[in-house]
């Protein structure tokens, strides 16, 4: 191919499956500074499950970069976009195009090098970037530069040309309130393993108030970027259930929003719980589900069962012993721990489903297992605080309150059919004030 060195993409990313659009994003980055440099990203173990997160931009920037060499994915065949003249190609990747001469000029110095980190901040850039600022730093396309500009101090770094430091990106008053300026970066930092511990993205306390809900902001991001906010049918929200793997049976996260407006059409998410998806149904068929209490020909939905999965047996005991004494009387039900569920049916006019979703009450989704929370637990008799992800937290609370799932598709569908750590010993709670298993 002409090129001098071929880098592989899934060794770079920490992961070989791209799941969202900023991820491909971020890898086209590495292509463009692979290609800069005269070498090629290798994107042939890469997989992407659902070509419909990425828009018509993200194929035009990679079928680019892929006619100049950058990139390589080992097939002519790529997600279908009609081809037109090699300007056209250009003029419709321009929303991820990036002028690499930027780098070529101002190598290192694209960030201030401090001694202990390497620092970017749009004062900074504006006082470097000459004659690069009104094409790579105007608002449309500052986000787009910033993750090109961290695609070259990475490799830089896992190259050795440059000493490892953190990368720090900082957003100073008002900046913070447009989170479409970093969130793409903040989002690879969140899910491209070998970028965590390594990028941070500082924000100006005195604004971060402002920002709300940073995940749901992400997310909206997303369904907005592939086309996915608008109006989906029964039929469509029931493939995409499916499309997400979700079953009968299947455990998930309803969220609930709010704060839906003309002036906010994105809205908050003002609550969530764990369910378990006991049936769903067209609401044309009429004999798809098993539960009599819904069956109903021209009801469309799922029938879910509600969980308040918060805290582990153990943390409820604490809760107790921590009441003072004259109070005690009143929270003895504290002594015998239990987890309270409803059932109920949720219309699919009212429930989006992932990305897929305008202005519906209610959102349906996969756990997400991407932070830790520390938790109390019993572990072969003793006492243990430990960290666990919500993957493994909900399978615990579930499991140590005798919920009726299916175990073994938990697994399967969310930690590839291997045990989680509740698997791997006695979890048997055992009440340490009053001496006897609860």
């Amino acid at each position: 191919m002409g090129v001098h060195t071929m880098y592989n993409c899934e060794k770079l990313f920490g992961k070989r499956v791209i799941n969202a659009y900023y991820e491909f994003n971020f890898a086209m980055a590495l292509a463009a500074e692979c290609g800069r440099r005269g070498d090629c990203l290798d994107m042939r173990s890469m997989r992407i499950p659902d070509k419909e997160i990425l828009s018509d931009s993200d194929i035009a920037y990679m079928r680019y970069l892929r006619d100049l060499g950058y990139m390589y994915d080992g097939t002519l065949d790529e997600p279908r976009l009609s081809r037109g003249s090699d300007t056209e190609l250009l003029q419709r990747s321009k929303g991820g195009f990036f002028n690499t001469d930027l780098i070529e000029d101002l190598g290192i110095k694209v960030v201030d090098c401090k001694e202990d980190m390497y620092y970017w901040c749009s004062e900074y850039a504006y006082s470097c970037y000459g004659k690069y600022i009104q094409a790579e730093l105007n608002r449309k396309r500052v986000s787009n530069t910033t993750l090109h500009i961290l695609a070259y101090l990475f490799l830089s770094i896992e190259l050795g040309e440059i000493p490892k430091k953190p990368i720090h990106f900082f957003y100073k008053t008002l900046e913070t309130c447009n989170i479409y300026l970093y969130q793409s970066l903040m989002a690879c930092e969140k899910s491209i393993p070998t970028l965590k511990g390594n990028v941070f993205i500082d924000l100006d306390e005195d604004y971060i108030e402002n920002v709300g809900d940073m995940d749901f902001n992400l997310l909206a991001s997303i369904a907005s970027h592939s086309g996915k906010m608008r109006k989906w049918s029964c039929s469509e929200k029931i493939a995409a259930f499916e499309r997400y793997g979700l079953k009968k049976g299947s455990i998930c996260i309803l969220y609930e929003r709010g704060g839906v407006s003309e002036s906010n059409s994105v809205g908050v998410i003002s609550g969530a719980c764990v369910v378990r998806i006991d049936d769903y149904f067209d609401g044309i068929s009429g004999d798809v589900t098993e539960s009599g209490k819904y069956k109903k020909k021209g009801r469309a939905g799922w029938v879910v069962t509600k969980f308040s999965v918060n805290k582990t047996k153990e943390e409820m005991l604490d809760d107790y012993y921590g009441i003072d004494e004259e109070y005690k009387s009143t929270f003895k039900d504290l002594l015998n721990p239990s987890l309270g569920s409803t059932q109920t049916f949720m219309s699919f006019e009212n429930v989006g489903i992932g990305t897929y979703f305008l202005d519906e009450e209610y959102l349906l989704m996969p756990i997400e297992r991407d932070c830790k929370n520390k938790k109390k637990v019993t572990i072969d008799g003793k006492s243990a605080v430990i960290d666990l992800d919500d993957v493994e937290a909900i399978y615990w609370i579930l499991n140590q309150f005798g919920v009726d799932f299916d175990k073994e598709e938990y697994k399967r569908f969310y930690n590839n059919g291997e045990d989680l750590t509740y698997d791997m010993f006695d979890c048997r709670t055992i009440d340490t004030h009053r001496g006897i298993e609860v």
